[in-house]
């Protein structure tokens, strides 16, 4: 049976404590920081941080749809 990488797209949110003088201050201290993202059993294939997800109908996103390409055997 051929195996397949399926590339998801995905959203979420996580947080990180900053040190900082503002509320303005601290959102980007945090867009400064290395951030590292592990899930079991997969890999990550490519990520970006967002000030925003979507605004008005620009999508800021890396991948918006579901991708598959055959294993290399």
């Amino acid at each position: 049976m051929p195996s397949y990488h399926v590339f998801l797209p995905f959203t979420g949110s996580f947080f990180i404590e900053v040190e900082a003088d503002s509320e303005e201050a601290a959102k980007d201290a945090a867009f400064e920081r290395d951030i590292l993202l592990e899930a079991e059993g997969a890999e990550i294939h490519e990520w970006d941080t967002h000030k925003h997800i979507v605004q008005g109908n620009v999508f800021y996103g890396v991948q918006s749809e579901i991708e598959v390409e055959p294993a290399e055997d």
